[in-house]
């Protein structure tokens, strides 16, 4: 077996990596849905970045990408949901994702979230990370659509702006994978979000209060991002306010 670092605050530890599985069935704590078409697609479209992964789990992606060649840096804080506790299939540095962003982001320039979980940590990752590309892979949020998705927050996907779109993913409406860039937040984004919470607000009273959402929509939209710090000192934006995911 391989060996991997353990790199985080305490004494470095070595331990053992996974092999690769025969299928990606075999991988437990595993949220996107790889085939041969779309980890070839996504891996041209990182040829030539340093990627910066966050939530990227038991490092199963970063393995993946590795093996085509990529340049990525996995990093997670090894949640109990990502089977961590079986074993890794990559070097996974354990910190959060502003922390990863805060302490590695200076040296790549792509920043990489799958099925990021439902806190502000990607939202305020994504604003410090700046105006460099982020490839996203998760379900999405789209009121318009009345899509709800189990990923990031309503601030993230109100700012994530995405460019390209891969048409080789997954099969259900709901997922996406894509890169774009954060922007100031949509006007649009909040429309639709207002409108669906009139309308969930009008639904039958069985309805659980958890999936009425927030209506705290009173916020002005356009302009910057809002403004935040890190530990570190560094520049950043967002934190603080949490949405209806949270």
């Amino acid at each position: 077996m391989a060996l991997r670092w353990k790199k985080n605050k305490s004494p470095v530890e070595m331990q053992t990596l996974l092999p690769a599985p025969e299928s990606p069935d075999q991988v437990r704590g595993l949220f996107w849905r790889p085939n041969e078409a779309f980890v070839a697609e996504l891996a041209a479209a990182l040829e030539g970045y340093k990627v910066l992964e966050v939530f990227a789990g038991n490092g199963y992606l970063a393995s993946v990408l590795a093996s085509r060649g990529i340049e990525v840096l996995a990093t997670s804080v090894l949640s109990g949901m990502d089977a961590h506790c079986d074993g890794l299939y990559h070097p996974v540095v354990e910190c959060d994702a502003l922390s990863a962003v805060d302490r590695f982001g200076a040296g790549h320039d792509m920043l990489l979230m799958s099925w990021p979980t439902v806190t502000e940590q990607a939202f305020v990752a994504a604003c410090l990370w700046g105006d460099k590309p982020i490839c996203f892979i998760g379900e999405v949020t789209c009121y318009e659509k009345a899509h709800l998705g189990g990923c990031a927050t309503d601030r993230f996907f109100e700012c994530f702006e995405p460019a390209r779109t891969f048409s080789s993913y997954g099969r259900y409406a709901m997922e996406k994978a894509c890169i774009g860039k954060m922007a100031p937040p949509s006007r649009k984004f909040r429309q639709a979000k207002l409108a669906w919470e009139r309308q969930a607000h009008q639904a039958p009273q069985w309805l659980p209060e958890s999936c009425m959402g927030s209506a705290a929509l009173n916020e002005p939209s356009g302009g910057t991002l809002p403004h935040c710090t890190t530990t570190s000192g560094k520049s950043s934006h967002g934190t603080g306010q949490t949405s209806r995911h949270v």
